[in-house]
């Protein structure tokens, strides 16, 4: 993040599968150098070291984008459920059984594509913003 930051002089989207996803919702609330983030299937993982991810969401401003596998939904909505969800603080929810982690984006996983048509509009408002 510190050497993207010093070339680009831009802040930095940060994208996590499972526990690096955990490492980037933390980043997002404690690094001014982050600006956003993609998680895919966060989890309350170091909590014990770094504290509830609950609060910190609800506290946070910066965008996020975050999903998991329809199975993974329940304990994810309930990490977010202080946070008020909008279109720059998104929980995407896929239809079909979905995947754990980013490989829910792999052209082979027979959901990816619901997972990119939530996905690339989200990054696109990031544009705007």
């Amino acid at each position: 993040i510190d050497y993207l930051f010093e070339k680009t002089g831009e802040q930095i989207i940060v994208v996590g599968s499972s526990y690096s996803s955990t490492l980037a919702c933390y980043e997002l609330v404690e690094n001014d150098k982050v600006s956003a983030i993609v998680a895919f299937s966060p989890g309350n993982y170091f909590a014990d070291v770094k504290g509830d991810l609950m609060p910190l969401l609800s506290a946070n401003e910066k965008a996020f984008w975050v999903t998991s596998s329809r199975e993974e939904t329940t304990e994810l909505s309930a990490m977010l459920k202080a946070t008020t969800l909008d279109e720059l603080h998104v929980q995407f929810v896929p239809e079909g059984e979905g995947e754990h982690g980013s490989r829910a984006l792999w052209e082979e996983k027979p959901d990816h594509d619901e997972y990119w048509e939530s996905l690339i509009p989200f990054l696109n408002s990031l544009k705007t913003n």
